[in-house]
């Protein structure tokens, strides 16, 4: 039986090794979401508001008959929501009590 022993420069070795580390640290994509619960002013949800995310991403969803939606994916950022609904006035970019984005 004949055993082939490969050896391979340091230097190669250790390029692999540093290509191994930095490959997965470059892959890395961070993004986020913002979930969304739409009530009326005596707190029942409202289903099929049409709700608008934008400023670094444009979208457009609609609330499920729980009164709620997402934005998948988002990238890091300030983002302005606004919704519409007949019958309803819906505020629109300004802030909800101890949070950061839109209403």
């Amino acid at each position: 039986m004949t055993h082939h022993i490969v050896r391979l420069p340091a230097i190669g070795l250790l390029a692999v090794v540093v290509a191994g580390w930095t490959a997965p640290a470059s892959a890395q994509n961070y993004t986020g979401r913002i979930a969304i619960i739409v009530e009326d002013s005596t707190g029942a949800r409202l289903p099929g508001v049409a709700v608008q995310l934008s400023d670094l991403f444009n979208d457009t969803a609609v609330t499920d008959s729980l009164g709620q939606t997402r934005f998948l994916n988002l990238v890091p950022g300030t983002y302005i929501v606004k919704c519409s609904l007949s019958g309803f006035a819906c505020p629109g970019g300004a802030p909800p009590p101890g949070g950061a984005g839109g209403a």
